[in-house]
């Protein structure tokens, strides 16, 4: 074969790769509003502000209520509350973390009472009474099925998994319609969270959500369809989407939602696996390895999954 033929081969193929390469970096999606603001927030050297359940350690006898503590042992103790759990994700990405605790007993922790804080936050910023943060982690969340919605707001809105993010501003017009014609506590409690949610975008505040854990592409966490922004929760190897996750066009963001506990030295606990310890043992009652249970409302779930722990984790590695 002759060097000319040859040669041609050659710019044949190259041009075919090229071409290739050049479909396949027109398939890559742009970025979504979400993940630009993601981004944004991991590059401000503004700290976090995290809203969450911060428990005494102290015996809590209404333990079956609790839907936010680990009772390691059995003894009625919290030993490791949700709020440091978040808080502890959240710090491994080298940001400061501000904590706004909202309940020290299981009987204050209602949704009206969350409602009222999370504005109070909102008002407080706006005030230069509180840092301005990079974001709020509001991990915490208020399930609400497209069911939950139609009983709500009427059957006219026609909800589908790929048109929530599309209908979000109807859904919101609907609420705050129905709030002023005939309120109650519900929607006194959503539209509260929807105005604190506006203040702190005017402030470009964003507020950060977990997705949800309903395992269903009908159901949205209130918070995400009143304006925040849901995190997804991704197997701990971040390569595929944990099935607790709910999946609609409403979450754009992934992160992992899943923590490994270990013992260190000193039988302290490791969660991030760096071999440094994240919560010394003298918190355990008695020492005993973390067992991965919460209690929610009489119901377990492993503490090791879930969207309220991959939210924390935006800016981590």
């Amino acid at each position: 074969m002759s060097s000319s033929a040859l040669t041609k081969i050659f710019m044949a193929a190259t041009l075919g790769l090229a071409l290739a390469g050049t479909a396949l970096a027109s398939e890559s999606p742009d970025p979504t509003e979400h993940q630009k603001t993601v981004q944004q927030i991991c590059n401000s050297p503004a700290p976090f502000l995290q809203l969450d359940h911060f428990y005494l350690k102290k015996p809590d006898y209404g333990i079956q209520a609790l839907d936010a503590a680990v009772d390691i042992d059995g003894d009625l103790i919290p030993d490791i509350g949700h709020g440091d759990m978040v808080e502890k994700i959240a710090s491994f990405s080298g940001k400061k973390v501000i904590t706004y605790g909202i309940s020290q007993s299981h009987l204050d922790m209602t949704a009206n009472m969350i409602a009222d804080q999370f504005f109070d936050i909102a008002q407080k910023i706006e005030n230069g009474e509180i840092e301005k943060p990079a974001a709020i982690i509001f991990s915490i969340s208020f399930p609400f099925s497209f069911k939950a919605i139609y009983q709500l707001l009427g059957t006219d809105l026609h909800l589908t998994p790929e048109n929530i993010l599309d209908k979000q501003n109807e859904i919101i017009e609907k609420i705050i319609e129905t709030h002023e014609k005939n309120p109650n506590q519900y929607t006194q409690m959503v539209s509260k969270i929807h105005k604190a949610i506006t203040i702190l975008k005017a402030m470009k505040v964003p507020v950060i959500t977990g997705a949800g854990n309903d395992s269903s592409p009908n159901h949205v966490n209130m918070a995400a369809l009143l304006g925040a922004i849901p995190v997804g929760a991704l197997s701990h190897d971040g390569k595929k989407k944990l099935s607790i996750s709910n999946i609609n066009n409403l979450t754009s963001v992934y992160k992992v939602g899943e923590v490994f506990s270990r013992r260190v030295a000193n039988d302290d606990i490791d969660i991030n696996n760096d071999e440094k310890a994240d919560f010394p043992s003298r918190i355990l009652s008695n020492k005993r390895m973390i067992i991965d249970i919460f209690y929610n409302n009489q119901t377990t779930f492993p503490l090791n999954q879930g969207t309220s722990l991959a939210a924390p984790a935006i800016c981590n590695r």
